[in-house]
């Protein structure tokens, strides 16, 4: 599946409010209520957050957020090109919490091996 919108951006968390509010109004362009929006929004905080935390130690680095809709689903990848997936020995709460306001969540190594790949799913109803 291709990208219907695609985010070329840093982790710099004095962006991350612009990138949200963008990804949040791709979504309502697909048709998402304000809370499927606000879900969406959610999502590319937590994931540019992770991004920035674990991928490149509290610095700022390159990342790819990519929408697409398939006329049910909104799909969501952010990818880092940081270390991959870290072992987390405490984990947060955030990929907890993506996981109850979504229809699917998935962190996991890039298929190239560099960086992560956060994807998910939220169906609009």
């Amino acid at each position: 599946m291709g990208s219907l919108v695609t985010l070329q951006a840093t982790t710099d968390p004095t962006i991350f409010p612009t990138l949200r509010k963008m990804a949040a109004a791709a979504a309502r362009s697909f048709g998402a209520s304000m809370l499927e929006a606000a879900d969406v929004e959610l999502a590319v905080g937590e994931g540019l957050a992770n991004a920035y935390l674990h991928a490149y130690g509290r610095r700022p680095g390159p990342v790819t957020i990519s929408i697409d809709f398939d006329g049910a689903a909104l799909y969501l990848d952010i990818r880092d090109e940081g270390q991959g997936v870290p072992e987390v020995v405490h984990p947060g709460r955030g990929l907890a919490l993506l996981k109850n306001l979504t229809d699917g969540v998935d962190l996991s190594t890039a298929p190239d091996g560099q960086g992560a790949v956060l994807q998910v799913i939220r169906r609009l109803r």
